[in-house]
C-alpha cells in the first residue's frame, strides 16, 4: 500500500461559486479543465511518490 498527499488546488464547482461568488470562481478552471492538467499528472505518480506531498502542476493553489 502507497499513499500521496495530493493538493488538487482550487477547481470552480458549485461549492465553490457558493462561497467565493460566480465571478471570483470563474478565474479558476472548471472540473474539466482541471482534468486536462490532472490526469496527466496522476497517471505518472508511482511508488517514488510514496509518502510525498504532491500538488497538481498548473491549477492554482491560493
Amino acid at each position: 500500500m502507497a499513499a500521496v498527499a495530493l493538493n488538487p488546488g482550487i477547481i470552480n464547482t458549485e461549492m465553490l461559486q457558493d462561497c467565493f461568488g460566480k465571478e471570483s470562481a470563474s478565474q479558476y478552471p472548471d472540473a474539466r479543465q482541471w482534468a486536462k492538467s490532472a490526469v496527466p499528472f496522476l497517471l505518472k505518480i508511482g511508488p517514488k511518490d510514496n509518502g510525498q506531498p504532491l500538488t497538481v502542476p498548473g491549477i492554482p493553489t491560493d
